[in-house]
Order: C-alpha cells, then structure tokens, then sequence
C-alpha cells in the first residue's frame, strides 16, 4: 500500500514528519518497509505561461514559444510539444537545470532560433508520462519554483499490510490509524448526497446475500470524458502506484485509494436491461477488460445484465460494456462482496486487481453508498453531466455483536496496567462503541470496517499496538527455561546431516518448483504424472519437483561453471507426484557427487568417484538408521545410465534408486563434464531408525573363512551375498568382497568373487570343524542355487 504523506496530512493533520510516522505506524503494527521522495530534485524548474506560440520558420513541427518565467524580460523557447500554446501554464527546466536522468539544459540554437531552456513534458521531470508538455492548472505566480507549486517536497509510505487489515488500504484508513495513536484530529472528507436531475435506473437484483450484502449504483449521463484529470487529482494517484486513465477511471481509482471502496463504470449505452448478481453457470465465459477470455464455473460471482455475463465480481469489469473514449453515460457500481464468494478467484484465473486485493480481505459493508456519492460528486464536477437516482439491492449491515473484555486477564496477559477509562478512550479512537459494565469488564462493538475484530483477543492486541509495545509497563520476571530432548525426526535429521557433512557433503536448499523439461526428464513421460503449478511465478518453473534430483542437478552444474570441481551435494526435502488419491508429497534426502574422490596432493592419488563411493554413502545411511536388510537391485531408471543403476529395496519395497546420471540428461545442462553419481531414499521407508537394542562386545573370539568363487553371468555380489546371510547355519555378523576378477582366462562370461565370511558366536568358540561345515553347506547351495564354483 503506497500513500502519500502529504495527503494524510491533509486528512489527519499532525506534526510528524514521514519519518517520523513510519517509525510511529511501524510500531503500531503497519510495517513502512520505505520512504520513497515524490520526486526527484527539480531545482532550476519553474512554473511558466507561453505567452504566444509561433510556428517555426525552418521547421514543421517546432514552434517558438515566448514564455512568462517570472523573469524581467520573458524567454524564448523552441518546443515541439503538440499541445504548446498560448496562455498554457506549464513546466520550464531554465539554463543550467539538471534532470533526471543527468540531462543538462544548455542554451542553444534549433534549426537557427535561440532557445533559452526547455519546456518539459511529465516524463521528462520523473512525474507521471504526458502526451505533450505537462499542463498545469494551478494559481502559482510564473517563476515560482515547480517543487513547491506541486507540493513535491514529500515523501511516499509503502506499508506492508497483514492480511487482517483490509481497513488500512486506504488514505482514510490510514487516517484512522493516525488519530487513534493520538497523533492529530482527522478530517472527513465532506460527502454530502446528489440530488437526482433524471429519472434513468436500473432494476438490481442479487440471487445471494451471503455473496453480496449490498449493491447499489446510479445512471449518470452527459458527462464530457474529455476533460483532464485535475493535476491534484493525477498526482495523488501516482504517488499511490497508480496511472492516470483519462476522468472516468481515475476518479473510481481516487476513490479506491481514499475510501477503500472499488468502483467500477459501465457504458449505460452497451449494458441491456437491469443487473443481477449470481453464481456463474455451465457453459458461461466473459471476455474481460485485459481482452482475456475467461470459461466460468460455478465458484465464479458475476455481474450479469439480461444478455449475460459483464463483469468478474469483486476483480474486472467485462470488455462489452467498458467505457469508451465516447462515452457519454454510464451506469456506476458500487457494492460490498464477501470474501468467501471472490476467495480464489485471482489463483482460478491468474488475476490479479487492486478491487480484489481489497474485496478478498474485506471492505466497510457500510461504505458504497457514501463512496459512490463522493464519486458522482467528483464526476459533476470534473466532468459535468447529470446524475440520477441510486439503485439499490441489499443495504448496511447490522452492527457486530459485542465483545467482552476481561481488563484483569488482559492486564495478566499483557502484562500491563491499563485502566477501564485508558481503555474506554482507545477502542472509541478506533471508532468502536465502548460500554464499561464493571471496572474490570467491558463490552465492545467494532466498527463496520474492522472486521478483524471478533474475540477479546484481538482487542488486547489492539489496545497493547495502541498504547506502544514499549509503553505497557508490567514488572521483571524470571524465567527458567526447562530444555527437553529435540523431537525423534528432528533429531534423526540432525544425525543424517552429520553423517553426510563429516563425509565431505555440503547442504543445498533448492526450489521445490522445476521446468517441465527437467521434471519429464527425471520421471520419463510415462512415470507417475507430476504435480503442475496453476499460477507458476514463471514459465520455467511450473512443475513440483518430482525428486531432489531436480533441484541438485542445476545446482551441481552451476557449481562446475564456477569452477568447482569436486563436488558432493545433498538434499533434504519433499518431492511431488500424483497418486491414486491425488497429489502426494513425501520426504527424500538426495545427493550428487563427482570429481577426486582426495583432495588435491602430491601423497593422494587421482582416482575419481564412481557408483561404489555412491553406494556406499546409501549403505551408510541405511546402517545408520538399522537398516541392514535393505538390498540393491540392479535396475533401470530412466534419469540414471544403464548399466550402472541399482534400485533400493526393503523387503521387495523400492526405498531409493543408486547411479550415475544419464547421460542424455546431463548434456540437457550444458555441461562438458563426465556425468555425476546420484543417490536418492525416501525417508520415512529407508531412514526412520527402528528401535535398537544394545549389545555387549562377543566374549568368545570370530573366525574368518575366505571364498573365491567364479560366478556366471547375470548373477551379482548382492545375490550371493543375501543367500549367504539368510541360509548360513552359523552367525555371520559381517560378509566382504575383497576381490573381484574378470579375465579371458576364465569361462565365457565368469567372474572371480572372492568373499571375507566372519562367523560369530556369543555363546561359545566356534570350533573349526564347525564352521568348515557350515561353509561347505553354503558352497553346496550355492552351486545349487546359482551354479556357482570354488575358484581353484
């Protein structure tokens, strides 16, 4: 919300300066996140009169202008403005003027006449873009300086509002504030009702209450939209971010900014028959002012006339009855919309309005019949014509029920000592009707406007804001902190974290939204669908990240254009898909790694990672949570390279993928680079740790026994390794492949394993009869199972 202070100087009159304000409203709950000046420095420009206006002998388009500047003698000034003329008030940058920009007036010659400054268009000055020179329409004398004829010694306030606070988008709202902090007196604008001078109406009807509680408007007709803007007028609304649009719209715009209240102008001419507000209907669409086509559903409120839909309730008014450069009539709306009737509006149809930013937060249910009179006031007297009677359906509400206060539980809470006739004063400063009932209970009604106000609590909040956070008073306590045990996912986040960083792994946070060409890279056009955005905050950002490789992978590439090399980067966070009952989110840590496997140094060789450093960080995480029984399978995924991939299981349930990323993919990145190693684990499956128990050291010694088998094609490590663990008769706590070889020496296809078996016992030595027997029972089946062979 930007305001300017002048113009709550005007409403509220106080002896603050902007700064001064901001740090008064800030404290009382309105953040001023700036203070913008009106306007850039413009000393040097004046407020001047052309006197006479000649054309130019040696140029078409230029005129000589001779110009009052409050000097003894006037000036001459070549302009190619089309609107310069004679008797024209307007703006002169005299010699030796700078302008925004770093543009310095210099006297010179224009094709042969003697040019003595400029005259200056809005834009040229930093003020609002004008077809020509800026006119002005002011009493200041020629001469006198532009800064202060304009009042642009002043200063902006962008507040940042919470969502609560609807009543303060607005100069009065703001006004109110003011007052209520006890800063000055405030000034209603003066509102007084218009005499009808015609009969012309329309019938209103509203199909819902509880959607719209009151909708009222008025023809007015004869108007002449010719007219400028007031510069007062035009200059308030740019110093509120808005533009001028010619009268019909900037007075529903000034309107907007004073009271709060949107207000939109159809062309009495295009409209057919009287106006109904209701829900949309199947098969509906309306074609909106920003020449958007919108198909309707049932959630959507219109503005209908008998040939169907004209205006977006609460947000747009509809491109078949806009105004027009001829318009001479129009029908001029003003109502109240619930918030729950226009609630997702913008999010269904990517809109985004300032009438709906303020409906979807609440306005005054009391405020459009004195809005739309203050706008028909302004519209007479700018642009002339005749208004007639208002047309009403609905009407104010009733005043809010009351609202007990407990001044000893507030004061408690607080921890202050405000007193029942402190309090009194404060709610009725905020325009509430205050009632004492007791001395330590009071009833209070809020305002129409404020319609955050509902429990004690909000009252409290509003009394403690009021009187100054610094200012409640209330006695030292001691507080003794009592420190408990983190939650379990906390703390098992936390080990995770540790394990990953002692092992060289850096933290990433990437955004949880992607481009589609990534997210379909990842998932394959036939994976689970993903999950894609209604409004992105850009085109390349429109999916829910499927996996946190999404996010690492630009990430990983953006650090190897920096020039970094030996990377391992992790992830923890939630990936998006679609399920059987909709979208599904689920928690996964990630990781990327390539590069030295050792820092750089004359004493460390230069081997790189590969799958195996991978797979290890995943058996680490898993040992880490008791997971021991989980398996790697060797599998395909369509984001990792063939043949070097493995999928994750637990108890034949997918956990996580292992690999190398694809290198299809990786070049998708731009990168020369050879294709980092990846991991993945969704965690509540793979890293909730179980419940452990401890164990006491083995009081009886283990015994190692080695096998080297040769072991066929298509069978893995992993293999041998699960039927060893399930089917041994003795402990075996651990199993290790220390070697492994592949020569044309051995059979087509063969490869030499070679396994470390350490068996254990906790209640005996095993002798070794004992376990040559076990091991026999194992190398028997596995030649059975597998068609394996000890290597001789």
């Amino acid at each position: 919300m930007k305001i300017s202070h002048a113009w709550l100087q005007a409403l509220c009159p106080h002896s603050l300066d902007a700064a001064a304000l901001a740090e008064r409203l800030t404290l009382a709950g309105l953040e001023v996140e700036e203070l913008i000046p009106a306007a850039e420095a413009l000393d040097g420009v004046v407020v001047a009169r052309i006197l006479s206006a000649e054309q130019h002998p040696n140029a078409d388009r230029l005129r000589v202008c001779t110009v009052d500047a409050g000097a003894d003698e006037p000036l001459q000034i070549v302009c190619g403005a089309p609107n310069a003329r004679a008797g024209l008030q307007t703006a002169l940058a005299t010699i030796g003027t700078k302008l925004p920009g770093d543009f310095k007036i210099k006297k010179g010659k224009i094709r042969g006449e003697v040019s003595m400054g400029m005259l200056c268009s809005g834009a040229e000055l930093g003020l609002e873009e004008t077809a020509g020179i800026l006119e002005l329409d002011l009493d200041a004398a020629p001469g006198t300086s532009l800064h202060s004829a304009l009042g642009l010694d002043d200063n902006i306030l962008d507040i940042a509002l919470t969502p609560n606070r609807g009543d303060c988008l607005s100069a009065l709202g703001i006004a109110r504030e003011i007052e209520a902090l006890g800063l000055g007196t405030m000034e209603m604008p003066s509102v007084e009702a218009i005499s009808p001078t015609h009969d012309a109406e329309r019938p209103i009807q509203i199909a819902d209450k509880a959607d719209c509680s009151w909708y009222c408007g008025r023809v007015i007709s004869g108007l002449d939209t010719s007219r400028e803007t007031p510069l007062w007028m035009r200059e308030r609304l740019r110093r509120g971010g808005l533009r001028s649009h010619g009268p019909l719209v900037d007075i529903t715009n000034y309107i907007l900014l004073e009271l709060g209240q949107p207000l939109h102008a159809f062309d009495q001419d295009r409209l057919q028959g009287g106006i109904t507000v209701r829900r949309a209907q199947p098969g509906e669409s309306l074609r909106l002012l920003n020449e958007e086509e919108l198909q309707l559903s049932a959630q959507d409120l219109l503005i209908t006339d008998a040939s169907g839909p004209v205006a977006l309730a609460g947000a747009m008014g509809g491109d078949s009855t806009a105004v027009q450069d001829g318009t001479h009539s129009i029908f001029l709306e003003s109502a109240c919309f619930s918030p729950a009737a226009v609630a997702g509006l913008g999010r269904r149809h990517k809109l985004v309005s300032d009438a709906l930013h303020r409906f979807e937060r609440g306005t005054d249910p009391n405020l459009p019949q004195r809005a739309l009179e203050r706008a028909t006031a302004l519209l007479l007297e700018i642009c002339g014509g005749q208004a007639g009677p208002i047309c009403s359906a609905g009407g104010p509400q009733d005043a809010p029920a009351a609202i007990s206060l407990d001044l000893q539980r507030c004061n408690a809470i607080l921890g202050s000592q405000i007193e029942a006739a402190q309090a009194e004063r404060i709610f009725q400063s905020l325009g509430c009707q205050c009632q004492t009932s007791t001395d330590a209970q009071l009833e209070v009604i809020p305002p129409s406007w404020r319609r955050d106000l509902a429990i004690a609590e909000d009252l409290m909040e509003e009394l403690a804001r009021v009187i100054g956070y610094d200012h409640l008073g209330g006695t030292p306590c001691t507080v003794r902190p009592q420190w408990a045990a983190p939650p379990p996912a906390l703390h098992d986040r936390d080990r995770v974290r540790e394990l990953l960083r002692a092992q060289g792994w850096s933290e990433i946070v990437g955004y949880s939204f992607v481009s589609e060409d990534l997210a379909t890279a990842i998932r394959g056009s036939e994976g689970t669908p993903t999950v894609r955005l209604a409004n992105p905050i850009s085109e390349q950002l429109r999916e829910m990240r499927p996996s946190l490789w999404a996010s690492l992978i630009p990430a990983y590439a953006h650090n190897l254009r920096q020039s970094n090399r030996d990377l391992r980067l992790f992830e923890m966070g939630r990936v998006f898909e679609h399920g059987p009952e909709g979208s599904r989110e689920t928690e996964h840590v990630a990781g990327l790694c390539g590069g030295r496997r050792h820092p750089e140094s004359w004493n460390q060789t230069k081997a790189e990672l590969d799958f195996f450093d991978a797979k290890g960080v995943v058996e680490d995480l898993l040992k880490l949570a008791g997971r021991s029984e989980a398996r790697f399978v060797a599998a395909e995924h369509v984001a990792l390279q063939p043949g070097q991939s493995a999928r994750v299981e637990l108890n034949g349930t997918a956990i996580g993928w292992v690999g190398r990323v694809h290198p299809r993919l990786w070049k998708a990145q731009g990168e020369g680079e050879k294709a980092p190693y990846a991991f993945t684990l969704e965690w509540p499956l793979a890293l909730r740790p179980q419940s452990r128990q401890i164990q006491a050291l083995p009081p009886f010694p283990g015994s190692r026994r080695d096998l080297s088998l040769l072991v066929p094609p298509g069978i893995s490590a992993e293999d041998l390794i699960s039927y060893i663990k399930d089917n041994s008769p003795l402990d075996l706590p651990s199993i290790v492949v220390f070697d492994r070889f592949e020569d044309d020496s051995l059979q087509d296809g063969f490869k030499s394993l070679a396994f470390g078996l350490i068996f254990q016992d906790f209640s005996r030595t095993l002798q070794d009869g004992v376990i040559d027997e076990a091991v026999a029972t194992l190398v028997q089946g596995l030649s059975a199972r597998f068609q394996v062979r000890l290597r001789d």
